[in-house]
């Protein structure tokens, strides 16, 4: 908030699995171009994870839709 410099002491790289939990928007307001966005940010997201990460998705506006960890139903 005050755009103070901080210092950063120590910086470690995490090489364990990650679980990644994505909430895409799928209103009626959501354009076209929106939805192609979410797309690829979702695509580019799951092609660069790497293999022992999970992924989940879950649908705002759509009740019952998505993915859970494990599951794969990217189309």
């Amino acid at each position: 908030m005050q755009k103070k410099q901080v210092a950063v002491k120590s910086v470690t790289f995490d090489d364990g699995p990650r679980r990644v939990l994505f909430v895409v928007e799928s209103g009626k307001r959501l354009s076209n171009d929106g939805r192609k966005i979410a797309h690829e940010l979702l695509k580019t997201m799951l092609d660069s994870g790497r293999p022992q990460d999970s992924f989940a998705v879950v649908i705002a506006r759509a009740a019952g839709q998505g993915a859970k960890f494990g599951e794969n139903k990217m189309r």
